[in-house]
């Protein structure tokens, strides 16, 4: 049932009797088999002692140790063919419907994970073939005839015991699988026999130092960060604190590197010399659902059928038993906890190196700040958005995926080659956010602005700010070739985030209804996005891509006409270096007078009346939305915190724990003046909705309930309190 989804196997699970699931769940989540890990300044010996007395003490010890067993290798490679379920529409002809749906992969099963080596020269030679679109086995897989992107699989695996190391393809057909396999050992034999050149070599080994010295957090906490780092070591019964300490195996690796065969006997090791790999081919089935319905309703017709009364009865009392322990409330002082007293009042705000600006004249739209960043750099360049009319408005989230991903001075390889080698990666995204200029108006000016981000290595600084400035005002988007390339690979990636994403979906959907700026942001960055990029994609098939590429050419060209404000963010030790770095090309950017617009320079006509979207999934998505008040106004706080209320007091239980969801929740988004309701992955639609309006009623009868008061003002002083990346 588990041994290929830690959820179950949805086929299998009618399989697992009660007692079974009991006793899984008893001896493989015991104490006994549970990892503690803690990161800080606190005393280790009385963060151990706590843990034995509250949580370790009251249990017995379990002697059977589990462990993940080493695979049985393959004598021979294995090739398979699958199908997953797709839904097409009444008259839809299916041959159309299908086509381009099919998902090639190749995996190979490496050595294990928690051998640091083996496992950094996997990365090594990961990266050397994908890492981006100049690396060989990417740039072959984006540029086949025969699928329309390369499958978000690609890459190194290297959290299980046993790593594997997988390419793919996506959008292709089921005869060209042969096609693929070949293709990818094509790439692979030629790097065997010929090596890359040791530039690249080198860049591969800088993107490794710089994730090895980068400070993140802003999707977790720096300290979690490195818990995860040597958690699978952990897990294996490997050295956690080995894998956490790279940089000794890091050395060795550089120094093996400098011999011009290494990588060509890793190629050769790891992949072409290596038997045990599969490909699976995975082809869409639109009668494949219906068919596991079918099956499962019979499967359990069978089973109900041999039951007898009592056994009935039984499986009818277990259900009461179980929903009244899901409505029981539980004792949240049993487990120990952080107050508002715990928190400190006082907010710290970093201060800008001031005196930088008259020590090498930097101009007053550029600033300067100096935090501890591990050596390594960061700039942020943010222009004012011109008003767009609505054509410009629905391309900024294309431009902001391939700006940097074309060419400036040279061709978008040698782009991609330079920021390999300089810098740890640059993005560039439009942000559109509604000003309310009175706690009582209606988001009546618009604050519009448009970033560019990167970092890297202090070493790099120099080459690393020329980059930036290149990538920003020389970009070229006339390769029409790429521009369709890059289309490809968006509409696959947007596609394929509907289920993981789609309760942000479904509330921008809801939001839509409110107000012009929400129905705005769900055009450009929601469900209506997505559907422009399939439309684009459709008209780059057929040859249709020189309005396109134009198009984001003069759109690029009105942006970088505008004022500019620069960040700089770096350590103190670099931090003349990096201002210098910038000062010779200041002048380029006009200094920033950002002035809010007004409302109607970004709104785009309303969407209202789009309030159920059909997507390729068998859970749904539901939200429901509400006007209210802006961040001026005082009871926006309060609309925070009664959010957090009804997410923890009622909606998890109700549509989580009872209703069958993966998760449900409430939020106040201030900023667009609207209350939102949410599920994720739900099996019900009506159910829901009547639970989200249950909601209010019950948190009008427990708003006075200090301690859900306590626990949602903490959530929300988390959220905003969150440990993030030196930069922010």
């Amino acid at each position: 049932v588990f041994h290929y989804n830690s959820g179950g196997e949805p086929a299998e699970i009618t399989s697992l009797s009660y007692e079974q699931l009991k006793a899984f769940y008893k001896s493989h989540y015991h104490p006994s088999n549970a990892i503690f890990m803690t990161f800080g300044d606190l005393n280790v010996a009385e963060l151990q002692e706590k843990v034995d007395q509250q949580a370790l003490a009251k249990f017995e010890k379990q002697e059977q140790q589990w462990a993940v067993p080493l695979e049985q290798r393959l004598a021979a490679p294995v090739r398979i063919e699958e199908s997953y379920s797709v839904e097409i529409s009444d008259g839809e002809d299916s041959t159309v419907a299908l086509k381009d749906k099919t998902h090639h992969v190749i995996a190979w099963l490496l050595g294990e994970s928690a051998n640091l080596k083996e496992q950094l020269e996997a990365h090594l030679l990961s990266q050397l073939l994908l890492d981006n679109s100049a690396s060989p086995l990417r740039k072959a897989l984006e540029k086949c005839e025969f699928a329309s992107a390369p499958s978000p699989m690609c890459g190194l695996e290297d959290s299980n015991r046993e790593m594997s190391f997988m390419c793919g393809i996506e959008g292709s057909n089921v005869g060209d699988a042969e096609v693929f396999e070949q293709l990818v050992f094509d790439v692979l034999n030629q790097v065997a026999e010929t090596g890359v050149a040791q530039e690249e070599v080198n860049s591969v080994l800088h993107q490794l130092e710089f994730h090895q010295r980068e400070i993140g957090g802003d999707n977790h906490p720096y300290g979690m960060q490195l818990i995860f780092s040597g958690m699978s070591a952990a897990t294996h019964y490997g050295d956690p604190v080995a894998m956490i300490n790279i940089e000794p195996a890091l050395a060795e690796l550089k120094e093996d590197a400098k011999d011009p065969k290494f990588i060509q006997n890793l190629v050769q090791g790891l992949l072409l010399n290596n038997r045990h790999f599969i490909r699976m081919t995975l082809r869409p089935d639109s009668e494949l659902g219906a068919e596991e319905l079918r099956i499962e309703t019979d499967k359990l017709s069978r089973m109900k059928s041999l039951l007898s009364d009592e056994e009935k009865q039984q499986i009818i009392q277990q259900s009461l038993d179980l929903k009244a322990r899901q409505e029981q409330e539980d004792d949240g002082d049993l487990l120990p906890s952080v107050g508002l007293a715990d928190v400190p009042a006082e907010i710290k705000y970093p201060k800008a190196d001031d005196e930088v600006r008259q020590s090498v004249k930097l101009a007053s739209n550029f600033t300067s700040y100096s935090v501890g960043t591990n050596g390594i750099v960061y700039q942020q360049l943010i222009t004012n958005l011109p008003a767009l009319n609505a054509q410009e408005l629905q391309l900024l989230p294309l431009l902001g995926y391939t700006w940097t991903e074309v060419g400036a001075s040279g061709s978008y390889l040698e782009q991609q080659q330079k920021q390999a080698a300089y810098c740890g990666g640059i993005s560039s995204y439009a942000s559109i956010k509604p000003k309310a200029m009175s706690r009582d108006s209606r988001q009546d000016e618009t604050l519009a602005y448009y970033t560019f981000s990167g970092k890297a290595l202090a070493s790099n600084q120099n080459n690393f700010s020329d980059l930036m400035r290149e990538t920003v005002m020389q970009a070229d988007f006339s390769d029409q070739e790429r521009i369709g390339e890059l289309v490809g690979q968006i509409s696959a990636r947007r596609l394929q985030g509907i289920t993981g994403n789609g309760h942000g979906l479904a509330m921008q959907v809801a939001g839509a209804q409110v107000t012009q700026h929400a129905a705005m942001m769900s055009d450009i960055s929601g469900l209506p996005l997505t559907q422009r990029l399939k439309q684009q994609q459709a008209d780059i098939t057929a040859q249709q891509t020189g309005s396109l590429a134009a198009d984001l050419q003069a759109l690029q060209k009105k942006i970088i006409a505008q004022p500019t404000e620069v960040l700089l963010v770096q350590d103190k030790e670099q931090r003349a270096q990096h201002v210098q770095s910038v000062a010779s090309w200041q002048q380029d950017y006009a200094e920033a007078e950002f002035k809010v617009a007004e409302a109607d320079a970004f709104v785009l006509a309303s969407s209202a009346g789009y309030n159920y979207w059909m997507v390729d999934s068998q859970v749904n998505f539901c939200a429901m939305a509400f006007p209210t008040v802006n961040q001026l106004h005082p009871d926006a706080p309060a609309l925070s915190v009664a959010a957090g209320i009804l997410r923890n007091g009622f909606l998890h239980t109700a549509i989580r724990e009872q209703g069958g969801a993966y998760g449900a929740g409430a939020s106040q988004d201030s900023n667009l003046g609207i209350f939102k309701f949410y599920s994720y992955r739900d099996p019900r639609i009506e159910g829901t909705f009547d639970d989200f309006s249950a909601s209010v009623t019950w948190l009008l009868n427990n708003a006075k309930d200090e301690s859900l008061v306590e626990q949602s003002i903490l959530g929300i002083i988390g959220s905003m309190d969150r440990p993030s990346s030196p930069a922010g």
